[in-house]
Formats: structure tokens, C-alpha cells, sequence
């Protein structure tokens, strides 16, 4: 779901229509259009909440996911998990445009990796800062740096009326890797 998927799935019908394919191929080839692993990917539920995993890790496509998911689960609260790992995620780059691209979820929990930046000339992300910046927007942040305070966070969020929206290009604190894909049916 999401604006930016339309865009992108009419910007190819439109190449291919170029290059002659039909109608009826296009349409087709829309109707057999899968979803990637790791977009948007709905994994089950959670304590009767609908746990979605995606590997967006850079503020746009925070931005572009989060706004993608609310408008498909319009009357449900987004509780955002944000794992920044990659190298600029973990670097101050972003550090202003990854608070303004969680604003739009109801509540965010910083799943702070221990690995420091390699990108060169700059700091760390400062997690914490994070934190304060997204609740200056009106909304509940939490920074965690263990799997443990991740699932406590997550459980103490987490009911019928939620959305669990996982943002992360590895593991999330292991949570990937953890008794939590056991508990999702």
C-alpha cells in the first residue's frame, strides 16, 4: 500500500506499454505482482495486534511506510519500532528527518543497535535526542538497547486496536531471532 507503490507500479506499466506489451499483458502482470519480503510484510498477529515487518531504514521510506500503513489500518494505532543500523542510520545524518518521519505513528520505540558509525567525520545517532525530538511532536517514544526492554516495551503498547509496524534491516535487537516469531499466528 502507499502512494509511493502506485507511483512505482504505474511508472513500469507505463515503460512496458512503451515497449508494446497489451493491455491484457499489463493487466496481468499486475494481477501476479507479489510482494517483496520485507515490505510491508505482514507476519501474523501479536496479541491480536498485526505485526508488519519492512526494511525501511531511511527517513523517507519511514515516512512513505508509516503513512502507507495508516492509511491502511486508518482506525488503528501505529506503534513504530525503528531499528537504526545501517551505517547513516546509525549516524547523525538524520538525526532531525528520523524524528519528523516517525511523527505520524502513535507510538515509537528506538530499538538502539550497539554498533557505532562508520560513517566517517560523523557522530553516533544520538537515541536519546531522538526520543525527545518525536515526543516534542505529541508522541510516545521509547529508546531500548536490549531485546528484553524491547519485548516489554512492545507488550506494554501493544493491544487489539494496534498495529506493530518493525522498521529494521537486520534483526531488531534479535527480535527476529527470538521466542516473538514462535508467539505470531
Amino acid at each position: 500500500v502507499g502512494k509511493h507503490n502506485i507511483l512505482n507500479i504505474t511508472a513500469c506499466l507505463m515503460l512496458l506499454h512503451k515497449y508494446d506489451f497489451t493491455p491484457a499483458e499489463l493487466q496481468q502482470a499486475v494481477k501476479d505482482l507479489s510482494m517483496v519480503k520485507r515490505r510491508q510484510e505482514l507476519r501474523g498477529k501479536y496479541k491480536e495486534a498485526f505485526v508488519i515487518d519492512d526494511f525501511a531504514h531511511h527517513p523517507k521510506a519511514i515516512s512513505l511506510t508509516v503513512d502507507a500503513i495508516k492509511t491502511k489500518y486508518p482506525n488503528q494505532q501505529i506503534i513504530t519500532v525503528f531499528e537504526p543500523v545501517s551505517a547513516t542510520a546509525r549516524s547523525n545524518v538524520f538525526q532531525k528527518e528520523f524524528a519528523e518521519s516517525l511523527q505520524n505513528s502513535d507510538k515509537v520505540i528506538i530499538a538502539q543497535n550497539p554498533i557505532p558509525t562508520t560513517v566517517k567525520e560523523q557522530k553516533n545517532l544520538n537515541c536519546e535526542q531522538l526520543v525527545q525530538d518525536i515526543s516534542k511532536f505529541g508522541v510516545t517514544a521509547n529508546n531500548v538497547t536490549s531485546l528484553d526492554a524491547l519485548r516489554e516495551t512492545i507488550d506494554i503498547y501493544i493491544n487489539s486496536n494496534s498495529v506493530l509496524l518493525i522498521l529494521s534491516n537486520r534483526t531488531c535487537l534479535g527480535l527476529w531471532e527470538s521466542d516473538f516469531v514462535n508467539e505470531i499466528n
